[in-house]
């Protein structure tokens, strides 16, 4: 009886346990149907926060959850929770169920790091993204954004404009999450008053495309203006009076909203200062732009000189006059729908004198003594119409581009006593539109279209006065003057569709395309003679083409995540064919061949602040009608250039590797980089001296150049002393052939290139600012022992001091010193700048008068270095000056 009430109560316990064992289980995704791994699934009774039970994902992202309560328990709920993620909540009621989760991805991607200073938060780290705080940072005597980007720490922001993070150029440039200007950011920088920007916010691993965020991780960065509430309700203006001795003037005028229905940047320049208008329109990404359409756009053939400019500011050497109104205009419509207008016009007319005194290093030194006084102007109008709807279901962009440019320039020139006058004029005419469609099709599948179409006209002309060089261009016959005359019209479309899937964790995208250009390229050099009559040169002197590029393409990209690890792959295929029909020869040539040019990348978070990234690709490219013209072009007064081969091809390996590493606690970021490229070419270019010019003919040879760069950066704010302390370098070594006079030249090319600078604010009334800039060049040639070793150093040294002497009153001084050195010779520049600035605040507005080039330099002479030649340039440099400055905001 005992052993049946045991058994029986054994069974009965059983029973129980039985019926009350609950099982819960499921998978858990982000919204682009991949698993999420690690993440956390925890069991609560309703109205407690109590967890009692949890089970983490495996690798497919599956869970399970057992637990043991009566069957008329109360009811229950499960969370699932992952870094990065909204968590969400399902309800069940005792019973087994199947419940999976789809987890959204949240801003907040890791604990929110702040660093203070004196009570004052500096930067803050929210997952992908860094804010900069601009009050923490900014000083009395800064005026714009611009002047507060250079101070912080893992910024760069070079000569041009251009902002990098860590070495990275920005990819987007946001005003309160718009994107108002494209790439052409400078007109912001510097109109944008740094008092209504709360914080400057980078965002590493952008995509700017909101259908693509949870499928496609880039490794771009972007930088957005986040503006205080002040900034959002009302217009901003500033405008500024400048007026010197010698009629110097420096005028503008900027109107801005940054409304969320409207944002507009509104500008009107003018000066002749040494200020460049250009710079307001910079288009900072323009080849990578022009690179992913594939269009290949024909360069000016035409120039004054092929000079290079001075490592200097453009202020200290630019002789000019310029104008510029600059209209940036951006509508929030309804349902999502944006639309932008951007639009200038320039009015610029620039002066430069400069002398050269060129040496090439040979069995026989060949030197050109050269100097040229050149003035030129141009004019262009711009115009940039954009419709974009960008949110979670469908991507639509279209941008329709045009623009209009005259440049016409005169200068004087003497080569080797021979004395010359050049008349430039150059005629652009462009039009373009670009047209990107991408939508869902189901949960997994995306699909993209592209269009893009491209025109371009561009008559170039340049007449050389007197005729010179008969020998070569009339028949030994003297003769007034050379005009040549060239213009290179141009067709291009690229149109694709591509499908894009996602698999787990692996993402896949398949695309298919075709892109057709045609061009023509007809150059003439016509002929003055004494009597004033006009012939043709022989045909020798002049060129007839038509040209055709047909491709046919098909690429699939493998993007795989797991965890920290991301490798992605893309295979491009395709089948191409050029063909131009040379008319003045009566003669066709093709080239049709199949590509394939394959890219790898791979990178490694090693840990929460700090990647690696591989990289390498494969590229093979076949060279536009600017390679392939027979007959000599006249490039300017003394460059003579011509091709002999059929067609150029090159193909090159491109490999990398860099390390990025930050510490924002400490405020700490680090960056290195190495990289190589092999090119492999066909051609080499063949130089042959004259007198008083350089022929130029591009041959067929088996070519390669070698390149490999190291570069590094760190930046560090040192909180003791208030100083923002960055260093930059980078190594780079060239390995290349060229022929000169019938030699065949092996050389190395080597430079190295330092940076220091330091931002210090170590009293509230004084603020120093010190930058070192050394970069050494050199020169060997591989074969010839004879030859000499050329070696070039270039140091800079610039120092600014800012004292305030009072809450409304400050003073400025800036100093430069320029040393070049180059065969044991060398020379020094001092440039010295004050000014003295006195705000009232009560009306915003400063009053500001400043001298530039106290000292009075008047020249200024750089060294170059290339291959077997060495080239001393001088430059004329702009007088001392005292200009007065209002500046009105409101």
């Amino acid at each position: 009886m005992k052993r049946f009430i045991i058994v029986f109560a054994i069974n009965f316990l059983l029973i129980n346990y039985t019926n009350s064992q609950h099982i819960v289980k499921g998978v858990v995704k982000d919204s682009a149907n991949r698993p999420i791994v690690s993440a956390t699934v925890c069991l609560y009774k309703i109205n407690s926060d109590i967890i009692l039970s949890y089970s983490i994902t495996d690798d497919s992202g599956q869970y399970k959850i057992l637990f043991s309560y009566p069957t008329n328990a109360d009811s229950f709920y499960i969370q699932a929770n992952a870094l990065g993620y909204l968590s969400q909540k399902s309800f069940i009621n005792g019973t087994n169920k199947n419940k999976d989760f789809v987890l959204s991805e949240s801003n907040i991607r890791l604990p929110e790091v702040t660093v203070k200073n004196s009570n004052r938060s500096i930067l803050k780290v929210n997952g992908d993204t860094i804010s900069y705080s601009v009050d923490s940072l900014s000083s009395m005597q800064d005026r714009t954004i611009g002047d507060v980007l250079k101070k912080m720490p893992g910024i760069d922001v070079d000569e041009s404009g251009k902002i990098s993070y860590l070495g990275k150029p920005i990819s987007n440039f946001y005003i309160d999450g718009d994107d108002l200007l494209n790439d052409r950011y400078n007109i912001a920088t510097k109109a944008i008053p740094f008092g209504i920007v709360d914080k400057v916010q980078v965002i590493e691993n952008h995509q700017p495309i909101n259908i693509l965020k949870n499928s496609i991780r880039t490794d771009k960065v972007a930088l957005n203006l986040s503006l205080k509430d002040k900034a959002k309700i009302q217009l901003a203006y500033n405008l500024q009076f400048g007026i010197g001795l010698k009629n110097i003037f420096d005028n503008s005028l900027d109107i801005m909203s940054f409304k969320k229905k409207y944002k507009a940047i509104n500008s009107i320049k003018s000066n002749n200062s040494g200020v460049d208008i250009n710079d307001d329109v910079t288009s900072h990404n323009m080849n990578d732009i022009l690179k992913q359409a594939e269009n290949d756009i024909p360069q000016d053939l035409l120039s004054l000189s092929n000079t290079g400019t001075p490592s200097l500011p453009k202020q200290r050497y630019i002789f000019n006059n310029g104008k510029l109104f600059n209209s940036n205009n951006l509508y929030n419509l309804n349902n999502g729908i944006h639309f932008k207008a951007n639009l200038y016009l320039i009015s610029d007319e620039q002066n430069l004198d400069f002398e050269n005194n060129i040496s090439y290093f040979l069995r026989d030194t060949f030197v050109f003594k050269e100097s040229q006084s050149t003035n030129k102007k141009h004019e262009v109008l711009n115009g940039n119409f954009t419709i974009n709807v960008n949110n979670k279901k469908i991507y639509f962009n279209n941008s329709t581009k045009f623009e209009f440019k005259n440049i016409s320039g005169e200068s004087n020139s003497n080569v080797n006593g021979f004395g010359s006058k050049q008349l430039l004029n150059l005629n652009n005419r462009s039009f373009s539109n670009e047209l990107n469609l991408i939508k869902t099709n189901n949960k997994r599948s995306i699909i993209e279209f592209y269009s893009y179409v491209f025109s371009l006209k561009k008559p170039e002309s340049l007449s050389i006065i007197p005729g010179r060089n008969e020998d070569i261009f009339n028949f030994n016959i003297p003769y007034n003057s050379l005009n040549q005359k060239n213009n290179i019209p141009t067709f291009f479309t690229n149109n694709y569709i591509s499908i894009k899937n996602n698999s787990n964790a692996l993402f896949i995208s398949y695309k298919a395309g075709f892109l057709y250009q045609h061009q023509s390229l007809l150059s003439n050099i016509y002929i003055e003679q004494l009597n004033n009559s006009i012939s043709k040169a022989s045909d020798s002197l002049n060129n007839d083409l038509q040209w055709e590029k047909y491709k046919i393409y098909c690429q699939a990209d493998y993007d795989l995540r797991i965890s920290k690890f991301q490798f992605g792959i893309t295979l491009p295929v395709s089948w191409q064919a050029n063909k131009y029909f040379d008319i003045l020869g009566n003669k066709e040539t093709a080239l049709r061949k199949p590509f394939f040019t394959p890219t790898i990348k791979l990178r490694i978070q090693t840990g929460s602040e700090s990647s690696v990234s591989w990289f390498y690709n494969y590229n093979a490219t076949v060279a536009n009608i600017e390679s392939v013209y027979k007959g000599y072009i006249m490039l300017n007064f003394r460059l003579l250039n011509r091709s002999q081969i059929d067609f150029q091809q090159a193909f090159s390996h491109n490999l990398s590797l860099s390390y990025n590493y930050r510490k924002a606690l400490k405020i700490l970021f680090a960056n290195c980089a190495i990289s190589y490229s092999r090119n492999e070419s066909n051609t080499i270019s063949d130089t042959k001296f004259i007198e008083n010019l350089n022929s130029k003919t591009l041959l067929a040879y088996n070519n390669q150049v070698d390149n490999m760069m190291i570069s590094g950066g760190l930046s560090k704010y040192i909180f003791k002393i208030k100083t923002l302390v960055s260093l930059r370098s980078s190594f780079q070594i060239n390995h290349s052939i060229q022929i000169q006079n019938n030699t065949l030249i092996d050389y190395r090319n080597t430079s190295f290139i330092s940076t220091i600078n330091f931002n210090s604010k170590i009293f509230s009334w004084l603020n120093l600012v010190y930058n070192y800039r050394q970069l050494n060049s050199s020169s060997i040639n591989l074969s010839s022992k004879s030859v000499p070793y050329q070696n070039t150093s270039t140091s800079l040294h610039s120092l600014i001091i800012n004292v305030n002497t009072s809450s409304n009153l400050y003073f400025t001084f800036r100093e430069e010193l320029n040393k070049v050195k180059y065969f044991g010779s060398s020379t020094i520049n001092l440039f010295s700048d004050a000014s003295v600035t006195y705000k009232v605040n009560k009306w915003k507005m400063d009053f500001s008068l400043s001298m530039l080039n106290i000292t009075n330099e008047n020249q200024y002479q750089i060294a170059t270095i290339s291959a077997n030649n060495l080239a001393l340039s001088q430059y004329a440099i702009r007088p001392r000056a005292i200009i007065a400055y209002f500046h009105f905001n409101f």
